[in-house]
């Protein structure tokens, strides 16, 4: 399962940003270009056969100056930068 994690450098605002990329076993799977890794086959918009999943993105509360994500059914009780939600963002 690839994985691509955008770098948090220690210090900066602002919350991680990941990205799973599952093979659809709906769809036949085509062989990659010799020497082409399926994250870079992605970034080319080539990867019509997988599956992409993405962290949904939370919102800056300027009142408690945190960031904040709404959670399906209230599952974190109390705030942490551990707290994530994966969505599909190319549901086919």
């Amino acid at each position: 399962m690839p994985l691509s994690l955008d770098t948090h450098i220690f210090g900066s605002k602002g919350p991680r940003k990941i990205t799973i990329l599952l093979y659809n076993v709906e769809k036949p799977i085509h062989p990659l270009k010799e020497n082409e890794t399926i994250i870079e086959e992605w970034r080319a918009g080539r990867a019509t056969d997988l599956i992409e999943i993405k962290n949904k993105t939370p919102v800056y509360n300027e009142e408690s100056k945190i960031y904040s994500l709404a959670l399906l059914e209230n599952h974190a009780i109390q705030p942490s930068h551990k707290n994530f939600q994966l969505v599909i963002t190319n549901g086919d």
